[in-house]
């Protein structure tokens, strides 16, 4: 696995703290997205993707998984524990998702121009029916 950039990253103090990563895996391109999800949504990205998998545009998923640390999934209730008065719903899992394409990321664009192409391209693909 070669390592490529890091086409996103998004760090919060409180919220899922998500980064994606552009790889290559045998010559092929792939993004890896690093999130920590709350626990009461644990499946939802993976099955919204699995839904709306054939639609044009859309990444394709290619597997999800949870992180594991010394065989222990990684959870912030086991990283840091909370006191007793902390609701558990505040307990996030740290998730990653395999994909593909890997698209250009909105900063690269070097015009307006440019970028209003390309969502020209994408409005245009949606609106035709799916074959």
């Amino acid at each position: 696995m070669q390592y490529r950039e890091v086409p996103f990253y998004h760090f919060l103090i409180h919220g899922r703290g998500t980064s994606c990563w552009h790889i290559r895996i045998k010559k092929v391109n792939y993004v890896i997205k690093d999130s920590w999800t709350h626990a009461s949504r644990i499946n939802c990205e993976t099955d919204i993707l699995e839904k709306i998998k054939d639609l044009k545009g859309v990444p394709c998923l290619i597997t999800a998984w949870m992180v594991e640390i010394g065989g222990l999934s990684d959870r912030t209730d086991v990283c840091h524990p909370m006191p007793l008065d902390t609701l558990s719903s505040d307990v996030r899992l740290h998730r990653r998702l395999l994909m593909q394409p890997v698209g250009t990321p909105l900063a690269e664009f070097v015009s307006i121009r440019e970028l209003l192409s390309m969502l020209i391209d994408i409005l245009d693909s949606t609106s035709k029916p799916i074959a």
